[in-house]
């Protein structure tokens, strides 16, 4: 994979960076489907958030190394959070009489 080259313009939509709006996107949807695949145990709603957590928490702190030619950035490691949690809103809206607990 390349890495991001800082001569680009960064697109953007709305008021927020691109990159942002994907990231929350990505984790919105992996929630979903975590939430779907973890729909017959117990705990299916924690589980599918923590995982997201998990995941996007480390993906972006393994960005810190250098031999990835990444950068870790707070804003996609939010964007991030924020696509999990909003996805486990909806979900816990949704789905509030069907789910075991």
């Amino acid at each position: 994979m390349k890495p991001p080259s800082p001569e680009i313009d960064p697109w953007s939509f709305l008021w927020f960076r691109g990159d942002l709006v994907l990231h929350f996107i990505c984790y919105f949807g992996l929630t979903l489907l975590y939430f779907f695949a973890l729909y017959t145990l117990t705990n299916p709603m924690t589980k599918s958030l923590a995982y997201a957590i998990v995941l996007g928490t480390f993906l972006e702190t393994l960005q810190l190394v250098p031999l990835f030619q990444r950068y870790f950035d707070w804003q996609d490691l939010t964007a991030n959070l924020l696509g999990g949690l909003v996805s486990w809103l909806i979900i816990k809206g949704v789905f509030y009489y069907s789910i075991k607990e």
